[in-house]
């Protein structure tokens, strides 16, 4: 018989890691893309990152759904985090924001499993 796992999530944990993690990407996005570093805007950024986190974990929704958030989040993020910007410079650096991100992820996976 197999036994289900029950996984406890903190929600505090949740937020510092989710915070740090969005700050560090966008801290590196800021610094590939050649953009201009702005600590309160960044600090505000990620903690609507990490705010997001919370609220999406609570909902639970579809996958679809899910995903189309995540997309209209990354992009709020980039925009609150370097402001005003071109649509194609904002979809550039969205991107890179979201390939730092997973970069990171799997860094952070790597490690665990190490």
């Amino acid at each position: 018989m197999i036994c289900p796992i029950d996984r406890i999530i903190y929600g505090d944990v949740l937020i510092i890691i989710n915070f740090s993690m969005d700050f560090l990407a966008l801290y590196i996005t800021a610094r590939i893309m050649h953009l201009k570093l702005n600590p309160k805007r960044i600090t505000l950024s990620s903690l609507i990152g990490a705010i997001y986190s919370l609220v999406i974990l609570s909902l639970n929704p579809s996958s679809a759904i899910s995903g189309i958030i995540s997309l209209a989040i990354a992009f709020l993020l980039t925009v609150t985090a370097y402001g005003k910007q071109k649509k194609i410079t904002l979809l550039k650096n969205t991107a890179v924001f979201y390939i730092v991100n997973f970069a990171l992820g799997g860094g952070i996976t790597a490690i665990c499993n190490i």
